[in-house]
């Protein structure tokens, strides 16, 4: 397995833009575009963050030590603390993307409902004091 298959796994936004070249997210700042470049040439993985952090940095946000950049490494150990923070955050992004769901689709629900009630309302079916009450049943208002 060489440098690039190991170390690839724990960025996140890589894209590949060529042969043994990638770009991603810097996991040494907050980024919302891809920021950090690397390339696999010779038996290690050279790394560039075009916002200014230092190979040391991204090596510690990743958890790994800077010698973990070669192939034949004296150790790969990734820091577990490093390890729990990055599991930390993609813990929290999924339940972010999973609440911004759920309230896209009670939005949608409420908008149908509010259709629904108007047409009800333009079409005399049922009075506005009516309505007013229906909806302050629903809502507990």
């Amino acid at each position: 397995m060489t440098t690039a298959e190991r170390i690839l796994p724990l960025l996140s936004g890589v894209r590949r833009t060529g042969d043994n070249k990638w770009v991603a997210n810097c996991p040494a700042h907050e980024d919302e575009r891809p920021s950090f470049a690397c390339r696999y040439a010779e038996g290690r993985l050279l790394m560039h963050c075009f916002a200014g952090c230092t190979v040391e940095a991204i090596c510690a946000a990743v958890g790994i030590p800077v010698s973990a950049l070669y192939d034949n490494p004296r150790k790969t150990a990734p820091n577990p603390a490093v390890q729990r923070h990055r599991l930390a955050l993609e813990s929290l992004e999924r339940w972010r993307e999973a609440e911004l769901q759920r309230v896209a689709e009670d939005l949608r629900a409420r908008d149908a409902l509010c259709l629904v009630i108007n047409r009800m309302v333009q079409a005399g079916e049922l009075s506005e004091t009516a309505n007013w009450d229906a909806l302050a049943d629903v809502s507990g208002l």
